[in-house]
């Protein structure tokens, strides 16, 4: 610039008296220094670029957010630079690293959440939903949308679970139990706190079936003692009577000992259902290791209620084919047995009870009709329940104690069969069984 600007001096003077002056010399002058201005942008421009290509691709490698890079950002950088971009870099290495491991923790988190058969659904402080499991939503609602943030009042208007949740406003834990559709579930409501703030974490556990088996144990209780008390009842009168010679005539005496002796007969034949319905609702599938031939079973259970059969005057007729199965050869002749001996009981004089035994490659198939009585609409829906009777003043006369036929399902269920009944009032019953042959392997079989 200097040089140039001596030289435009020069330039002037030696022209003065020529045909350039001095105010020429001055433009060219200017016009020189413009150039080389312009040249110097230039020049600076490049050198910026170049300077700042490192810091450019640090940028690069941050945007693209956890893709490996080829070249180093510390790689080919001006001096100065070099230990911004090598921390740079390191920061950079270790942020992938914690999102890496941030991801691989939220996929197993959202595994085990998603597959859980529990519901689960997690609030903030303010009560508004931040994650629901696949269980919760198809609870309350399977359309809901995940990312909408909607309050939990919003979520659901199930007024017991607000309640529930409402729990934790003044303690760290609330506890209850809430029926949805046809289904019980217990709720467990825990407040999570972290750094002055809290979350809400809901767990909801189905509990359907213990909740069931409960009721069912409170009203069986309920039902023994009742059919306990009746029969001591009847026994402790009688006896007190003839302790106190109340009772005292022969024939009174006879007469009354027969009652306490069918009463006493009666209470040991329930006890005796009772604790064998007990022992086959406990009873495990590894107890099914006997080879039975349902039709040798059925014929021995014809030779045990021959005499009752007589008594009644009932025919009992055998038919089918040698069919046999692995399970139980007790709990299988029980079945027979408790199935015919209703057949009887409830039979008509002259009446008739048929045992049929079929089968296929799977399945094996027991009948058992009669022409008794039969069983009205309202009652075939309940005559596996237990204690339930559909004749009562009948069932105290032949001694029945309402547990035969809920014998007869447990064992069922036990053997992975199926049961089902026909019937009409009037024209008599007839019930089903499917029994599983359980890959038994058609050696005995004659059908």
């Amino acid at each position: 610039m200097l040089l140039l600007c001596i030289s435009a001096l020069a330039v002037c003077r030696s022209t003065a008296s020529g045909a350039l002056g001095f105010s020429s010399a001055a433009l060219i002058l200017i016009l020189s220094a413009a150039v080389i201005l312009v040249a110097a942008a230039l020049v600076s421009l490049k050198l910026s670029e170049e300077l700042m290509k490192p810091v450019y691709r640090l940028v690069r490698r941050f945007k693209a957010s956890g893709e490996d890079s080829a070249n180093n950002a510390a790689a080919s950088v001006y001096e100065e630079l070099e230990p911004v971009a090598e921390g740079a870099d390191k920061l950079l290495d270790e942020t992938h690293r914690i999102v890496g491991r941030l991801k691989k923790e939220k996929e197993k988190f959202s595994l085990i959440t998603e597959n859980m058969a529990e519901g689960m659904i997690l609030l903030d402080s303010d009560k508004t939903v931040l994650s629901v499991n696949r269980t919760a939503l198809q609870l309350f609602d399977p359309s809901y949308d995940t990312s909408s943030k909607l309050k939990i009042d919003e979520f659901t208007n199930d007024t017991r679970l607000l309640d529930i949740i409402a729990g934790v406003d003044n303690a760290n834990s609330s506890r209850g139990i809430m029926k949805i559709g046809e289904q019980y579930w217990r709720v467990f409501v825990n407040k999570a706190e972290y750094a002055g703030k809290y979350s809400v974490v809901i767990i909801l556990a189905n509990a359907t079936e213990t909740i069931k088996s409960e009721e069912i144990r409170r009203e069986f209780s309920a039902n023994v003692s009742h059919e306990l008390k009746t029969p001591l009842t009847t026994i402790r009168g009688f006896g007190e009577m003839m302790e106190n010679g109340i009772i005292s005539d022969e024939a009174e005496v006879r007469k009354y000992g027969g009652t306490i002796f069918r009463e006493a007969t009666r209470l040991l034949t329930l006890i005796n259902d009772i604790i064998r319905l007990s022992e086959v609702e406990e009873e495990s599938e590894s107890a099914l290791n006997d080879t039975v031939d349902l039709l040798e079973a059925a014929r021995d259970c014809e030779e045990i209620l021959q005499t009752k059969a007589a008594d009644h005057e009932v025919t009992v007729e055998i038919s089918g084919n040698s069919v046999s199965v692995r399970g139980s050869r007790t709990y299988l002749t029980e079945l027979l047995l408790n199935l015919m001996d209703n057949s009887v009981k409830y039979n008509r004089p002259g009446g008739v009870v048929r045992v049929e035994i079929k089968g296929d490659d799977e399945n094996a198939y027991i009948t058992v009709s009669d022409s008794g009585i039969g069983i009205s609409e309202a009652d075939k829906e309940r005559v596996f329940e237990r204690f339930y009777r559909v004749d009562k003043s009948r069932s105290k006369e032949t001694g029945g104690t309402g547990l035969g036929l809920s014998i007869v399902k447990h064992i069922v269920g036990l053997h992975g069969g199926k049961l089902s009944v026909s019937s009409k009032l009037g024209e008599g019953t007839r019930i089903s069984v499917t029994l599983p042959k359980n890959n038994f392997g058609g050696e005995n079989e004659n059908d």
